[in-house]
């Protein structure tokens, strides 16, 4: 999520766009409703049947995967309309891969005074290695697509705004209405290949409807 702050700040003299800002607001606020709730140490799930539970259940659990798309849509809204090669993939994930070297090594720190035996060979590759690693998983998979990007958006372009909007009512339909049958297991989930999914769907909206 550290790889937002270029895109929103890649000109520094343009004026602030309130509603981008607002969004990210948004995007943090129903992420960290979801962590409160699924990653935290309450025993939610244990808890009899109430009003509180189905409330904090079926409503801050979720709020996760809408924060996470809101932030995939502010990162591609920057990067759709752009020329986009490798090169400049890599210096974001390079950006990107400080950032997280920084944190993983205060992790790693905090977790050494905390608990000196636990931080073992599996830690500190971890900590060296958190892209590859999938220490945090969202940056994974944004770097992946990243990679990806530029001959995306190369192949979306060629095929045309027909070709393209068939494309994605095929993907709507697959993983979108199919995806909805109890117990269905069509390989969608939040990973790269749902960034993908998302990205195809997002670049027909921004070039060709919005």
């Amino acid at each position: 999520m550290g790889g937002l702050r270029e895109e929103v700040t890649i000109n520094k003299k343009a004026p602030r766009q309130s509603g981008i800002e607002l969004l990210r607001i948004i995007a943090v606020t129903l992420i960290t409703a979801h962590h409160l709730v699924v990653h935290s140490g309450y025993p939610l799930f244990n808890e009899p049947i109430s009003v509180r539970r189905l409330f904090f259940q079926m409503c801050l659990s979720s709020f996760g995967k809408i924060g996470i798309t809101l932030f995939l849509l502010i990162s591609l809204w920057f990067l759709v309309d752009r020329e986009q090669t490798v090169k400049k993939s890599c210096r974001r994930i390079w950006l990107l891969e400080r950032e997280l070297l920084f944190w993983s090594f205060v992790g790693l720190a905090m977790q050494y005074v905390d608990n000196p035996k636990s931080v073992d060979a599996d830690v500190w590759l971890d900590a060296i290695f958190p892209i590859t690693r999938n220490e945090w998983w969202y940056a994974t998979s944004y770097v992946i697509l990243l990679l990806l990007l530029p001959f995306l958006l190369v192949g979306l372009r060629k095929m045309g705004r027909q070709i393209h909007k068939k494309f994605c009512i095929v993907l709507l339909g697959l993983w979108g209405i199919l995806n909805l049958v109890p117990g269905a297991s069509l390989d969608i989930c939040i990973n790269v290949i749902g960034f993908v999914y998302v990205t195809i769907l997002f670049t027909y909206y921004k070039w060709y409807m919005g």
